[in-house]
């Protein structure tokens, strides 16, 4: 699927491939100024978030990847992505085209890790300072000077489904999904994804997904306005 991404943004862009990577899986756990919710989002470990640059297309790629449970996100990966997107957000980007987001394997991201929440319900204001964190990031991104672009192959789900509409632009495989499933644990999206889905669809759509938790597939997403256009890989053609 990395080389079908690429194949599609190399034909907007016209240049070849060749990346370099960096990870950005480090300080939070050695910091002594780190807060106790930094600590106890660092201790909830699994998977990863990582930049990717690559020179000649002059893009940076977002991969998000805990494969094991659909990319949904740990705490860690949670402070991973801020810490990217505070990075992007110092560069100056003047030889940068575009900044992609994708996941890893065959989905995008499930949203939040479930048991990170479930295990520190009990810890005051722990709700409020995880959607601060991620909302945060989310403002990084879409306050850059060039567009950010998320690939969806397979479930983007709850946070992931708002990551992916907080995006300028927006691509899909007959494979992407997109649910906004926050309605049926009856909770309200919490990284503006109420207001952008509005923007993008209208009231009466956006009302739609927010309460029967509809999932989007593939062309579906481009119907609704949800996508700019789908990938297809010549298996599927």
């Amino acid at each position: 699927m990395d080389q079908l991404w690429l194949s599609v943004i190399r034909s907007r862009f016209g240049v070849r491939k060749s990346a370099k990577s960096f990870n950005f899986l480090q300080r939070h756990s050695s910091s002594g100024t780190q807060t106790d919710f930094n600590q106890i989002l660092m201790s909830a470990r699994g998977g990863s978030v990582t930049l990717h640059r690559n020179e000649e297309l002059k893009v940076d790629i977002i991969r998000i990847a805990n494969i094991s449970k659909k990319n949904a996100l740990s705490g860690q990966m949670v402070l991973q992505l801020s810490e990217i997107t505070s990075k992007l957000e110092k560069d100056r980007m003047q030889d940068k085209r575009a900044i992609l987001i994708s996941g890893d394997g065959d989905s995008f991201c499930a949203g939040a890790d479930l048991s990170l929440v479930e295990k520190n319900l009990k810890q005051a204001g722990f709700s409020d300072k995880l959607s601060e964190i991620m909302y945060d990031s989310q403002q990084r991104l879409a306050k850059l000077p060039v567009p950010s672009i998320a690939l969806i192959d397979g479930p983007a789900f709850g946070a992931g489904a708002e990551l992916a509409i907080g995006c300028d632009l927006r691509l899909t495989t007959p494979s992407g999904q997109l649910s906004f499933v926050h309605g049926r644990m009856g909770l309200a999206p919490a990284l503006g994804g109420a207001t952008r889905l509005v923007q993008l669809v209208g009231s009466a759509r956006a009302l739609d997904l927010l309460v029967t938790g509809r999932n989007l597939q593939g062309k579906e997403l481009v119907d609704w306005g949800l996508a700019s256009g789908r990938v297809i890989g010549e298996d599927e053609a």
